[in-house]
């Protein structure tokens, strides 16, 4: 997305993101990026991850 911006419109940004996502990202991608999220109705994430978030970094 970084590389094809910037965007002359909303349009044009998700147009861009669609064909990043639907056929740049492999599964395997599309798999991590969503187990990296607690399901909807969850209020802790389903799987915990050695790799630390943007918060518990900026707190060290």
């Amino acid at each position: 997305m970084a590389l094809a911006s910037p965007f002359a419109s909303l349009e044009e940004a998700v147009s861009a993101a669609r064909d990043v996502w639907f056929n740049k990202v492999d599964v395997h991608a599309w798999l991590q990026a969503f187990s990296a999220h607690p399901q909807i109705g969850d209020s802790t994430p389903s799987s915990h991850h050695a790799t630390p978030t943007s918060a518990q970094l900026s707190s060290s």
